[in-house]
């Protein structure tokens, strides 16, 4: 059984599996690579492996109609990142400020994942479980962080 303390950190509810694109690929392709994998956002490297990127299921929709477009052309450059033993509250807080729906994980300065608004969603239900199992650790701080994290997200043209 998953204790809370571990559910409220980064480290627990980040995926891990990052796969990344390179900066170069067609936005058809970049796109196509996110639906096999059901992902909505990657992370963009240049030639060497370095991450120098970010880009979304949106920034690809948005640029479909032009096959010369490559991800490097839609990509956000400013790049947000977060330590893996962050706490969540405090990377909901950053995501709800910045207006964005992922940032990059960091484990002493190496990029290792990525967390979203979707894996902040599931560690929130697992809150939930655990409350709903009479756990007697009180969750109003975080319950109202995911709350107003939810409402930001209602307005389609808050996300990025």
């Amino acid at each position: 059984m998953t204790k809370i303390s571990q559910v409220n950190t980064v480290r627990e509810n980040t995926s891990k599996n990052l796969i990344s694109i390179d900066k170069n690929v067609r936005v058809e392709k970049a796109l196509m690579i996110m639906k096999a994998h059901h992902f909505r956002h990657l992370p963009v490297v240049d030639e060497a492996g370095k991450i120098v990127g970010i880009v979304s299921d949106r920034d690809l929709l948005k640029n479909l109609n032009s096959c010369e477009i490559i991800v490097s052309d839609v990509m956000s450059t400013h790049l947000h990142t977060v330590e893996l033993n962050a706490k969540l509250q405090h990377v909901i807080f950053s995501m709800i400020n910045k207006k964005i729906s992922a940032v990059l994980v960091t484990n002493k300065e190496k990029m290792i994942g990525i967390i979203t608004t979707e894996d902040l969603l599931m560690a929130y239900s697992k809150m939930l479980e655990k409350e709903n199992q009479h756990d007697t650790t009180l969750l109003g701080d975080v319950i109202d962080s995911f709350k107003e994290l939810n409402n930001s997200f209602l307005n389609p043209n808050l996300i990025t």
